[in-house]
């Protein structure tokens, strides 16, 4: 028996009567009975399409357009089919030869339009609507493909009007119902969604967008069963991104991470050259806490695409904390270029390269001999180190970040005390030398490593002679007008800040390196005293404890940092507020140019980050401490920062300054003060109506063991000074790896004199419960709109737990889990607030 179209007719009509199944059954009855005329093969394309068929759709426009060339019906089906496709651009050229050869064709027309609106081309898209529309009044298909140009421009209640034409003209359009549930859904009217999504796939059930939507708006309303059954139903199309992407999310929720594998896999290889994709599968796993699981992504999408930011940045934060023993070229590679990355911050990067570079084999041998001048010296001069000198991995973190590793700092003070041991050790003439690359580039980055740690490795009593000895030699050559060896300045500097020098030191041409370290030692230290004569008091410090704690930061700037990891492209405030906490009451407000207060802003780095990240912000950055405040103003500057202005001020005095702001900032800064409570109060007297807050305390729970830690110190008489908390360092690090007291060395800010001195040293700290923080926030009117954590695993944690609170404001919940994990907070409550409407 021979097909023709007479006989697809019927199958076409059920479509058309909403009768999807009893069309596809006869389109199967076709398939097995026999041969097809060439006029059938349109017509059977027509039918596959509609019915959602996209590879059998794409075999019979082909074999359409090779029989019937002339044919504009062929052509519109073929472009029509390609559109379900990858093939946007050959879409559109088949349905030009359609417009061709009839060009007062509508439905040619409207498929030259979807496949204009599919290359981004919505100008031109609606043209070919219109036209389709001037020649067919009243075209249904033409009216809902120009509701898609209407909601790509941004009009979404003309594209709503169009859609509800469209469907009441033809009320059997799936691919109308479908994209006009998904505007619906779009502006917030859900339940409208969701019975135009319905009515889609009763139309055709493989409609994949509809079902994506459908698993969609179920998820938001907390039905995942019905989700993942429509986000499942979506993925049979074999090229349908986003449904592997959510059921990998779910998989992620539900704590079964590792049977979301394959579904990445098959996400990979629907588009195995776009770098986007495996970000994305990255950030999931990332999200839920699977860092071994998102690192191979994201270092994916890093290697596709390295000049795109917010790859790197994913790719930093997913190896924080990681720990690998070796590495190839490749991988040693990447990392290396990540330190260069200005969306990285170093300090994400310091666990994975510790690891790398510990497990090199002159690393290894190192180690053996750490605790050995004699010996270490002797593995230097044999040219057993040699491999380090070159390593520029190794380089990239010394210069980088401090080497927050109990392991890499004893390997970087047994180099250091090496070198200096062969330059200046006592029973030698000091080495006159010339020392180039590589070793000169070597001792430059630990005299970097040095002063980014401010001095607070240990330091034997043979050293600090050695040191005394290169100190007096430099001063003398200084004096009698000599060259100086170059790696005399590094190693000096690798020990003491190079400021303490005469400045004679400076006015010398020196190679880049030395250049350099004079530029990060020398430069800045003195551009931040000039900037700390120059800066504004807003108003006076008198509160005894404020006065205290602005004396320690004038001595310990608190923290030092060299990179905040800055975004590409800022986001608007209320988006970032969406992404942190989805299912929370944010205020629905546009803050085009917010107004922000950082209060307590230390030295500059969350400031800074608000000026970059938040789009449109104008910054009031203010502190006790023009130390530390000068060190923000000069990195902002350097940065090429100017929507942050600096100022003096006491967050207790701020009430009378008459301004009011869309975000305040005050994260570590309330504990230390006499009444958390009382700056509380002043910091939510500044808020604007509709702001919001970012607040940090330290918890009183996970500060337990830093209490123990301070009565260590106590015992042993060590005080605030850089040298006593160089000796408590040393005692700590002496423990035995199972004392409680030890745990302290895995914190990042036990590595510098400034973080550590913090951390267990403070003048003045009191700490917060969670019942205080509810009681607190309930007085002042203010409502939880979530916490933040820099472990995402965190809130998947919550969900798996307490599935009925979607939002995750719940203290009652979150302190149940307090008492089950001590340490979930880190040591500080990150939360934000709003006030209460």
């Amino acid at each position: 028996m021979t097909i023709g179209p007479q006989d697809v007719r019927p199958a076409l009509d059920h479509c058309r009567a909403g009768r999807p199944d009893e069309a596809e059954r006869l389109y199967r009855d076709l398939l097995s009975q026999g041969a097809f005329t060439v006029d059938a093969m349109a017509p059977l394309a027509e039918l596959a399409r509609v019915l959602g068929l996209a590879e059998d759709a794409a075999a019979w426009s082909g074999r359409a357009v090779r029989l019937t060339p002339d044919r504009s019906e062929a052509w519109t089906e073929r472009g029509l089919a390609l559109l379900a496709g990858p093939r946007a651009q050959d879409a559109l050229t088949a349905s030009r030869r359609a417009v061709a050869l009839a060009p007062r064709s509508a439905p040619a027309l409207r498929a030259l339009a979807v496949g204009r609106l599919r290359l981004n081309q919505p100008q031109e898209a609606g043209e070919a609507c219109a036209e389709a529309l001037a020649i067919q009044p009243g075209y249904p298909e033409a009216f809902a493909t120009l509701a898609l140009v209407r909601m790509v421009e941004g009009r979404a209640e003309d594209a709503d009007a169009l859609f509800r034409r469209a469907t009441d003209g033809n009320p059997t359009l799936a691919d109308a119902f479908g994209n006009h549930a998904a505007l619906l859904a779009r502006l917030g009217r859900e339940t409208e969604a969701l019975e135009r999504a319905e009515r889609a796939i009763t139309l055709r059930p493989r409609l994949a967008s509809a079902h994506h939507l459908l698993g969609t708006l179920h998820r938001r309303a907390g039905r995942r069963d019905r989700a993942e059954l429509h986000f499942t139903a979506a993925a049979a199309d074999p090229r349908h991104l986003d449904a592997r992407l959510a059921l990998i999310a779910l998989r992620c929720e539900e704590g079964c991470a590792a049977d979301a594998v394959p579904l990445g896999l098959e996400a990979l290889a629907i588009a195995p050259a776009d770098a986007d994709t495996p970000f994305q599968i990255g950030t999931l796993f990332l999200r839920h806490g699977r860092r071994d699981l998102a690192v191979p992504y994201l270092r994916r999408a890093v290697r596709l695409s390295p000049g795109t930011s917010r790859f790197w940045t994913g790719f930093a934060l997913a190896l924080r904390g990681v720990r690998v023993a070796g590495a190839d070229a490749e991988w040693r590679a990447d990392l290396t270029s990540a330190f260069a990355q200005p969306g990285v911050d170093p300090a994400d990067l310091v666990s994975v390269v510790s690891g790398v570079v510990m497990a090199e084999p002159a690393v290894v041998r190192l180690a053996e001999v750490a605790g050995d001048p004699a010996a270490l010296e002797a593995l230097l001069c044999s040219g057993g180190l040699t491999p380090l000198a070159g390593d520029t991995l190794l380089h990239a973190l010394l210069s980088g970040a401090v080497a927050a590793d109990a392991g890499m700092e004893r390997i970087v003070t047994a180099l250091r005390r090496a070198l200096l041991g062969v330059t200046a050790g006592p029973e030698q003439p000091l080495d006159l030398s010339s020392w180039g690359h590589p070793w000169l580039t070597l001792c430059a980055r630990l005299a970097h490593q040095g002063f980014l740690g401010e001095y607070a490795l240990a330091e034997s009593p043979a050293e600090t002679a050695a040191v005394t000895r290169l100190e007096d030699g430099i001063r003398q050559r200084l004096d009698q007008g000599e060259a100086v060896p170059n790696h005399w300045i590094a190693l000096f500097g690798a020990y003491r800040p190079l400021h303490h020098l005469p400045a004679l030191l400076a006015e010398r041409s020196w190679p880049d390196e030395i250049a350099r370290l004079l530029e990060l030692q020398v430069t800045e230290p003195l551009d931040e005293a000039r900037l700390a004569a120059e800066l504004p008091a807003l108003t006076p410090i008198r509160d005894g404890v404020s006065i205290l704690v602005r004396g320690q930061y004038e001595e310990n700037p608190y923290p030092r940092w060299t990179a905040t990891g800055l975004r590409d492209t800022p986001l608007s405030l209320s988006r970032t507020l969406r992404t942190l906490f989805p299912q929370a009451p944010v205020p629905d407000r546009a803050w085009p140019e917010p107004e922000v207060l950082v209060a307590g802003c230390g030295t500059g780095r969350e400031a800074i980050w608000a000026a970059r990240h938040i789009e449109g912000a104008r910054v009031l950055a203010v502190d006790l401490s023009r130390r530390s405040l000068s060190y923000g103003a000069r990195q902002s500057r350097r940065l090429g920062v100017g929507n942050v202005a600096f100022a003096q001020a006491d967050l207790l005095e701020l009430g009378g300054m008459g301004r009011r702001f869309d975000l305040v900032h005050s994260v570590g800064v309330l504990h230390h003060m006499r009444d958390p409570l009382a700056g509380l109060r002043v910091l939510t007297g500044l808020l604007a109506p509709g702001g919001v807050m970012k607040l940090g305390l330290y918890s009183a729970i996970a500060r337990r063991p830093i209490q123990a830690v301070r009565d260590f110190a106590a015992a042993r008489g060590h005080g605030a000074t850089p040298e006593g908390i160089r000796r408590l360092r040393q005692d700590i690090l002496a423990l035995p790896a199972d004392d409680p007291v030890r745990s302290v060395a895995s914190s990042p800010d036990f590595f510098t004199v400034s973080a550590c001195r913090d951390l267990i040293l403070h003048v003045h700290e009191t700490q917060a419960t969670l019942p205080w923080l509810q009681q607190a926030l309930d007085g002042l009117g203010l409502v939880l709109l979530g916490f933040e954590f820099e472990d995402p695993a965190v809130h998947s944690l919550y969900r798996r737990r307490f599935p009925d609170d979607p939002a995750m404001t719940s203290f009652a919940a979150w302190g149940q889990l307090e008492e089950e994990f001590p340490a979930l907070f880190g040591q500080l409550y990150q939360f934000w607030v709003t006030g209460r409407e």
